[in-house]
């Protein structure tokens, strides 16, 4: 049954879902379903077993996934069909998100055991990205998108088959690997939907035309930040929180080599614990773990913020900076200390009126070996007696 659709543009999560994204969820919101029966049954004492904090989040059905997207981000929502199969496959009809051919080190072992055994992280495998980029598509977990209803029945597509395929019952389990394939779902009731073999993962639809390639050694860009931030999935050299309990308090990855450093340029950072948008995080110290900080530091006055320093290398990183600016406006400069790029510099965040929080995207690399990424947030406008910029968080990844 092949048509043509014609696609608006969207954004996609670039994995699933994972399981300390949605614990950061419930702490934040307090989401409990009416129908909670085998609601993340595979967590005990409300939390993940040790180690699956980076896997996919099953035993959710399609009313909680919804429910997540929407609440992450207000126009976020599960994919169309269409839409996760465009993200999957691009416009040349290929059979898997990598080519043509199946290749199984591109997927997790296939696993024909009596019992399940974990799924693998959402990372484990990136040379079965899609053309865009989107990876842990095909092969791991199934993947909610529509749901479709007739006079007598629901029923919803899931995509990208899965990893576990029991012997005996090929009638019950059928596979949807290859992208010309996909799996039509029952749906009875959220408590028998629920599958440890299905996930999700999030989009929202295109307001802006996608950036174009970085081609520069600093390219930059602002996004309104999620309502839920996983430092500990999205910092995977370094990350960085500050003000969690005093002014002065810094929580930094155990393992990141202290890569992020901050200072404040002039003024006295003060704490505040009304951050519009969520922190959390696993593999923390001092503080070991976090499930849903609202902390950050401010300092007041035109000129006054922040600079925050990073090690360059001749391969892009990616610096995501959570910053905010209240009855203010903002100014960002980012410069190498190479001098191989223009400097990056924004000030289109702005708000007199109230609280505006944005999350700057700067992938960045040197022409040389020690050279050091220097990006500076500054208060840019002295119309408000009041008003100061903000700094929560930081991560730094390839």
């Amino acid at each position: 049954h092949d048509y043509v659709v014609s696609i608006q543009s969207f954004y996609i999560d670039k994995y699933p879902v994972t399981n300390a994204q949605f614990k950061t969820f419930l702490a934040t919101t307090g989401y409990r379903p009416k129908d909670s029966h085998n609601f993340l049954k595979h967590w005990v004492n409300g939390t993940y077993p040790s180690g699956w904090e980076n896997k996919p989040v099953t035993w959710v059905g399609i009313e909680d996934a919804r429910i997540y997207c929407e609440a992450r981000d207000p126009k976020g929502r599960l994919p169309n069909e269409w839409e996760w199969q465009y993200a999957a496959q691009g416009s040349d009809g290929r059979l898997y998100p990598w080519g043509n051919t199946y290749d199984p080190t591109r997927v997790p072992v296939i696993d024909k055991s009596r019992s399940m055994r974990a799924p693998d992280d959402v990372t484990a495998h990136p040379t079965g990205a899609s053309p865009f980029g989107v990876e842990d598509l095909v092969g791991n977990v199934y993947q909610w998108t529509n749901e479709f209803r007739d006079e007598h029945t629901r029923a919803a597509i899931i995509r990208g088959g899965n990893y576990y395929q029991a012997q005996g019952s090929m009638w019950y389990q059928p596979q949807s690997y290859k992208l010309s394939e996909h799996t039509k779902y029952l749906l009875l009731a959220p408590s028998i939907d629920r599958s440890g073999g299905i996930g999700f993962r999030c989009v929202t639809d295109g307001v802006t035309k996608p950036p174009k390639p970085c081609t520069a050694n600093i390219c930059g860009s602002i996004l309104a930040p999620s309502a839920v931030v996983s430092l500990t999935f999205d910092g995977t050299r370094d990350w960085k929180h500050w003000g969690l309990d005093t002014a002065t308090s810094v929580d930094r990855k155990i393992n990141g080599g202290d890569k992020i450093q901050a200072t404040a340029l002039s003024g006295i950072p003060m704490r505040y614990t009304n951050n519009p948008n969520s922190f959390s995080w696993t593999d923390g110290t001092p503080d070991s773990t976090e499930t849903a900080s609202t902390t950050g530091i401010y300092v007041s006055g035109v000129g006054n913020g922040f600079k925050v320093t990073v090690p360059a290398t001749t391969s892009y990183q990616i610096l995501k900076l959570y910053v905010g600016v209240y009855h203010a406006k903002g100014k960002l400069t980012a410069t190498l200390s190479d001098n191989s790029s223009p400097a990056y510099i924004d000030n289109s965040l702005i708000n007199f009126s109230n609280t505006l929080n944005g999350v700057y995207v700067i992938r960045f690399k040197s022409a040389s070996a020690g050279a050091v990424l220097s990006v500076i947030f500054v208060e840019d406008d002295g119309s408000s007696a009041d008003g100061n910029v903000t700094l929560q968080s930081a991560t730094l990844s390839e």
